[in-house]
């Protein structure tokens, strides 16, 4: 199976590569992962935002009017903002906060293996990296992905297929 990585937004547009995202790319190249950008979509599988929880979403269930905490350890966005944002209303993001939240829960929903940021303090820090594991969500810097990839698969470090 070839991971799927998701790259934050901008790490593959900036003007001079980091190292690793070039490792990345190249690996890309040659059929080892795939990579996509969360700003960036490539073909997607029609959802319901509202399946999600994505906040102003239309419900169609008159139950449904009245918002609800998610349970602890669901993958939604008000689950995924209670560990990006945990003194934040969901309501009350920036767009930028909002986006952070909508590129990890396209992410999960879409089946990848790891997402990849330089984002530490937004993804990674206060415990938040552990907070998102517990949801199946893997986040990493590029570095930590390139040994993590090839520890998971030797092949990928030599060129070399079993």
């Amino acid at each position: 199976m070839v991971p799927k990585l998701t790259l934050d937004g901008g790490l593959l547009r900036e003007n001079v590569l980091l190292p690793a995202v070039r490792t990345l790319k190249a690996w890309e190249a040659e059929g080892r992962i795939e990579i996509f950008e969360s700003d960036r979509a490539k073909e997607e599988p029609t959802t319901s935002k509202a399946a999600y929880g994505w906040p102003g979403a239309r419900t169609v269930s008159s139950r449904a009017k009245v918002a609800r905490k998610s349970e602890p350890g669901t993958v939604s966005f008000q689950g995924i903002c209670s560990v990006l944002f945990p003194n934040r209303d969901a309501h009350r993001l920036s767009i930028a906060e909002v986006n952070d939240v909508a590129h990890l829960l396209r992410h999960h929903t879409q089946g990848r293996t790891i997402f990849v940021t330089t984002n530490a303090e937004n993804f990674i820090v206060d415990g938040k990296r552990e907070r998102l594991a517990a949801l199946k969500i893997i986040v990493l810097t590029p570095e930590e992905a390139i040994v993590a990839l090839e520890k998971s698969a030797p092949e990928r470090a030599t060129g070399k297929r079993g």
